[in-house]
């Protein structure tokens, strides 16, 4: 079988231990549910560490046996198991925990990736803001200085003209007197 259908046929046969323990623990028959706890603990056991699900019942389970010698009013194998159920318990608890603080600080820092990179946008955003607002004020400035210089030229050439243009009439002016005085 492959391991996940192999895990559920275990879960199964644990499940079914467990059951009769709690059917013989219920009618006071602590032999019986001894029995099946200590199948339970076996199948467990046999089944090792590679299922970690499993292994989360082994508390449990040693607390199926501690509750079962109670019954029986063996007090000392009672206290065994029950020293056994809280040490399993215990044990798995604080890998409960180390594997809470390790998705907890993975969680952290992929929170402190994610908001570098939003700063990075941000950053990258303003800079690009920046960077159109200076290339803005750089082409309205060589804008202005076209219009500026060929505003120059005209009023340049304008004067010239105007020049030219008073030149010419004074020489018309000067043609036509000419003229006059030739007709005389």
């Amino acid at each position: 079988y492959p391991p996940h259908h192999f895990l559920n046929f275990i879960h199964i046969v644990i499940f079914i231990f467990f059951f009769g323990f709690i059917l013989f623990f219920l009618n006071k028959m602590p032999d019986s549910s001894i029995f099946y706890s200590k199948k339970c603990l076996e199948v467990n056991q046999k089944v090792g560490k590679s299922f970690s699900l499993i292994n989360v019942n082994k508390g449990n389970v040693y607390q199926n046996i501690f509750e079962s010698y109670l019954l029986t009013h063996q007090k000392d194998s009672a206290e065994k198991y029950s020293v056994i159920s809280l040490e399993q318990k215990d044990s798995i608890n604080k890998v409960r925990i180390k594997t809470l603080i390790a998705f907890q600080q993975t969680l952290c820092e992929n929170q402190l990736r994610l908001q570098k990179l939003e700063k990075d946008k941000i950053v990258s955003e303003n800079r690009n803001k920046t960077n159109l607002f200076i290339a803005g004020i750089v082409l309205v400035a060589a804008i202005t200085l076209l219009l500026y210089r060929n505003n120059r030229i005209k009023a340049r050439d304008n004067a010239v003209l105007q020049k030219t243009l008073t030149e010419l009439k004074s020489t018309q002016a000067q043609l036509v007197q000419s003229e006059k005085m030739a007709s005389l």
